[in-house]
Formats: C-alpha cells, structure tokens, sequence
C-alpha cells in the first residue's frame, strides 16, 4: 500500500469512528502528560545538587515520572495493535478506554512488549555509541518487532523475542527510506 492511500484510509477511519479513537488514546495522553512534568527540569525542586561533587541527584519524583512515561509507551503500543485491527477491519469500535489497555489482556502481549521494548533499547543504545545514524537506521530495522510477534502470537506460533526483531530486521530490508518518509508524513498527526 502506498503512503497516500494509506494516508487516506487512516483519515477515514479516524472521521468514521472519531470518538472513539479520541477515547483510545485519552490515557496515553494523560499518561504523557504526567510524566512529562514530573520529569521536567524545575528549578525550585526537580534537580538538587550533592555538595560534595556537584552533580545532580535523581529524585523520587523524576523517577515516578519516567515510570509513567515508561507505561505511556507501552500502552501507546498495546493501541498500535488496535489501530491495526482496525485496519485489517477486525475492531468493533465500542468500549475504546477498555481496548486501549489491550497490551494487559494478554499475558504473552503484555511480556512480549516489555521484553522486546528492553532488547531494542540496548540494542539501540549500543548501536548509537558508534554513531547516530546507525542507532537511527537500526531503530527503524528494529520498528515492526512488536507487531511481528503479536501477529505470531495471534497465530498460535512460538517466537522468542530475539526473533520478533530479526523478523522485523528482515521485513524492513529496503523499506527504510519508506518507513522514514512515512513517518516524517505522519508527524502533524503526532502533534496532534
């Protein structure tokens, strides 16, 4: 499918079903807000300086806020499967808060995200040490994992987690540039 037919399917959905997708996506919204201002540098109380060496100090509030960023994002991918639903025209579009929690309906879901979520991250972090571009090209190699394994979980297949990468590895060789251009099409519907 090309961007803008894919473009213009999402846009009808989105007009079709508009309340339901905005009722969806409401917690990840007030997830990220949270999290966001209590990870945000404030000068009267966020970051406290240790006399002795000047650097600053984590505080319990910096780390709740990265926690609730951290489940922000693993329900923003549990909804991610049910956009795709709704792609594949397999969603019924009622009850949206309960199906934006779809990532904890499923045990192997709800594992499969984080463990997968861990593995890409040092994978990627590792791959950034020799250069920016790398770490970018590799997190793009590395975007379809997710969904990867929930389609094999969906379809009773065994997958371990290094496998969902290698897969998504595999289905993103020569769609880079694609996946890149897409995304950076779909980046108003982010700031949205």
């Amino acid at each position: 499918m090309n961007r803008k037919a894919l473009k213009l399917d999402a846009k009808t959905l989105l007009n079709a079903h508009f309340k339901f997708f905005l009722l969806l996506f409401i917690p990840v919204f007030v997830l990220e807000l949270i999290g966001g201002y209590m990870t945000s540098p404030r000068q009267d109380y966020s970051v406290e300086l240790n006399a002795t060496t000047a650097t600053p100090i984590w505080t319990g509030q910096q780390t709740f806020g990265t926690i609730v960023s951290l489940l922000s994002s693993i329900i923003a991918i549990g909804i991610a499967f049910v956009c795709i639903d709704a792609m594949r025209q397999k969603l019924t579009y009622e009850k949206p808060l309960q199906k934006s929690m779809t990532v904890f309906d499923n045990v192997d879901y709800f594992l499969g995200t984080i463990l997968i979520y861990i593995i890409e991250t040092i994978f990627v972090f590792l791959w950034m040490i020799l250069l920016i571009i790398p770490g970018i090209i590799k997190s793009i190699a590395y975007s379809q994992a997710f969904y990867a394994y929930r389609d094999a979980v969906d379809n009773g297949e065994k997958i371990s987690y290094l496998d969902a990468i290698t897969r998504s590895r595999k289905l993103m060789d020569g769609h880079k540039w694609e996946y890149f251009v897409m995304a950076l099409s779909f980046i108003g519907w982010d700031c949205w």
